[in-house]
This record gives C-alpha cells, sequence and structure tokens, in this order.
C-alpha cells in the first residue's frame, strides 16, 4: 500500500510537470521579450493562448498532487529493525531456569511427629474445702516429655470475700509448705475469687496442685475447677 502510494505520486508527478512545461512553452510565444502579452492577437493565438495557461495551471496542480502523494508514502513506509543475533558459546551451559522449589524432607522410620497430648490433672463441681483446710493433688511430669505446662480456670464462692489460695510447688517441697516453711512455688495465685491457671513445668519430676483455705478460720469455701496438663510427646 505504501510502495504503491510511492509509484502513483511519482507517475503524477511526472505527468504534472509535462503538461506543465507544454502550457508554459506554449504561453512562452505569445509574450514579449519584456513579459508582456502581445498587444495584438488572433482569436485563435488567444484561444491557443488561454490554453497553455490552462495546461500550465493543471500541470502545477497535478504535480503538486503527485509531490504529496510522494511524501505521504515516504513518511508512512515503515522502518525496519535488524537484529543482530547473539552468539552462543558452544562450550557454555546454558543459564540455568529461576524456578523456586520447597522440598519437603521425608520423615525417616526412626524420626517421629511430635504430638500434643493431654492429661486431665483434676475436675471438680462445687466441693467443699473447710476452715482451715487445705486440698492438695499429687501428679507427675515424665522424663522426655516437653512442653509441658499446667492450664485450668477456678471459680471460687463462700464467705465475704469468695477467695481461695492456690498453689503449684514440687513434691519436696510439699511438707515444707505443709510446716509453716517458705518454699519456692511455681504458681501461686495470692487470694482469688477465681483466676486462669497457665504454669510451664520442667519434666521427670513430680508436683502438688494446692487450694488452700488455711487462713480462712471462720467460713468454708466451695471450688469448681478444671485442669490439665498439656505436653508434647516425641
Amino acid at each position: 500500500m505504501r510502495a504503491g502510494s510511492l509509484v502513483v505520486g511519482a507517475f503524477l508527478l511526472i505527468i504534472g510537470f509535462i503538461v506543465f512545461l507544454s502550457g508554459y512553452l506554449s504561453v512562452q510565444q505569445y509574450q514579449t521579450s519584456l513579459g508582456q502579452l502581445a498587444t495584438y492577437l488572433s482569436s485563435n493565438a488567444q484561444a491557443q493562448y488561454n490554453q497553455g495557461i490552462a495546461e500550465a495551471i493543471a500541470g502545477g496542480i497535478l504535480g503538486f498532487i503527485g509531490f504529496a502523494v510522494c511524501i505521504y508514502g515516504a513518511a508512512a513506509s515503515p522502518q525496519k529493525t535488524y537484529y543482530q543475533k547473539q552468539a552462543t558459546p558452544r562450550n557454555l551451559a546454558p543459564p540455568p531456569l529461576n524456578i523456586q522449589t520447597t522440598l519437603t524432607p521425608p520423615i525417616l522410620a526412626h524420626q517421629k511427629a511430635a504430638e500434643q497430648r493431654v492429661l486431665r490433672i483434676i475436675e471438680v463441681q462445687r466441693q467443699i474445702i473447710g476452715l482451715r483446710q487445705s486440698q492438695f493433688h499429687k501428679f507427675s511430669v515424665p522424663a522426655g516429655l516437653s512442653g509441658a505446662v499446667l492450664k485450668g480456670s477456678v471459680q471460687v464462692s463462700g464467705g465475704s470475700r469468695n477467695d481461695i489460695e492456690v498453689l503449684v510447688m514440687a513434691e519436696s517441697d510439699f511438707p515444707k509448705w505443709k510446716n509453716g516453711q517458705q518454699v519456692f512455688a511455681y504458681y501461686k495465685s495470692e487470694l482469688a475469687i477465681s483466676g486462669e491457671i497457665n504454669v510451664s513445668l520442667p519434666p521427670g519430676g513430680s508436683y502438688y496442685l494446692v487450694f488452700n483455705n488455711y487462713f480462712s478460720g471462720f467460713v468454708s469455701k466451695e471450688i469448681s475447677a478444671q485442669i490439665d496438663l498439656f505436653y508434647m510427646l516425641e
């Protein structure tokens, strides 16, 4: 299409030039050396003169159109882009693909995935603890366990403040505590109406969970509790 425009434009330009030249020469022979029209022209000569003028004008217009078509065809011609093929060395391996793969190693026969276990330590509803008394529960965390955590909740009612003391201590410290000595407690609630227990315990030991109402000399307490031992078995 664009190459055809160039051919048509060139053809029109040539034809226009020929027509213009023919008209121009016809007009020239009726002009004086001063460029003025001869004073006396016959009717036939006047007609030829006018025809020359028309041919010159038509040739100029035709040549202008041909020139414009040529300009359009040249401007619309597509630009060719040449790409140089890059040589690939024969002795070099192609670049690795950018692929990210996540591999999950298989679990061997001697490997076992750790799983969480739950052991119920105590579950009581509306249990009475008398005045100046305590209630205790012994439990163990076997060696070889990991992530042992004692969790649970306690609700208390009775007396003006509905409070009780909850403690978690090692088995070796329990006799000392009963004799009124100061001992290390993994958990001590002070005097609480209710609360949540969440305490980590080392494996390979025995412990006591104590509900203490010894401080109250006049009122018994009623407790509801559910406490579990969570641990990972490897």
